[in-house]
């Protein structure tokens, strides 16, 4: 019989696994060897991560991170939250897109592969709208976007999301 601390340590070590595979898949790595070669983990040892078979070591997690470009404690979040970082994740690639001098729907279009998800006239309020938004992140970054990396650009889509919801709320 499973003691209540070995069960909370045992679905801590799932939750952690998880979110190590969520952000290993956020950064381009989703699968075993190519994540083992980009963190100089043995691809074995992610899979038990992964799978959560095992905790990495401090020392590990934080250099993991760090390649994954999360802060240690974003692995320790209650709950997934993968619709809100796929969200930010696509907002990222759409706004690096507009500041490449596509408009949203293109952007949008690019990122999604979505081809009739707009309208003739929801395309053209986004179009209208690119120069707007590219402006408040401007503002909101103090015109470094393309120095940030991907957490800070995440980070800023979504305050701006947040933002949005509550003055349409």
């Amino acid at each position: 019989m499973m003691t209540a601390k070995k069960k909370e340590s045992t679905e801590r070590r799932v939750l952690l696994g998880k979110r190590m595979k969520l952000a290993a898949v956020q950064a381009g790595l989703g699968k075993v060897q190519p994540c083992g070669e980009a963190t100089g983990l043995h691809w074995g040892t992610i899979s038990r991560y992964w799978r959560g078979m095992a905790e990495p070591s401090v020392d590990d997690l934080a250099h993991y991170a760090a390649v994954m470009g999360k802060p240690v404690a974003w692995f320790y979040k209650e709950g997934m939250d993968e619709e809100d970082d796929t969200v930010a994740d696509a907002l990222v690639r759409i706004v690096d897109a507009s500041m490449r001098g596509q408009s949203l729907p293109e952007a949008h279009q690019r990122v999604t592969g979505e081809l009739d998800r707009f309208g003739r006239r929801e395309r053209e309020r986004l179009a209208a709208g690119t120069n707007a938004l590219l402006d408040r992140i401007n503002q909101e970054t103090a015109g470094r976007w393309n120095d940030l990396d991907a957490r800070q650009k995440r980070a800023v889509m979504v305050r701006l999301r947040s933002e949005a919801e509550r003055l349409r709320g």
